[in-house]
């Protein structure tokens, strides 16, 4: 996770090895947005748990694992 003043930045992936994908939260608006442009499973999923994360701890997570 990288955080600037007004973005938060994640690696993603569904293998811890292939945590390439990432995922850009606009923090004025409050939507991510999938780096590569591809919003598919893997994009939701992640974003559905930094959300809830953030939601529940008023913080961003430095990191998450999610497991289905």
């Amino acid at each position: 996770m990288s955080e600037s003043a007004d973005s938060v930045e994640y690696t993603f992936g569904f293998d811890g090895d292939e945590t390439r994908r990432r995922l850009v939260v606009d923090l004025g608006e409050r939507r991510p947005r999938p780096v590569d442009g591809e919003m598919d499973h893997a994009f939701t999923k992640a974003w559905w748990k930094i959300s809830a994360t953030r939601r529940a701890t008023g913080a961003w997570p430095e990191a998450g694992m999610s497991a289905s």
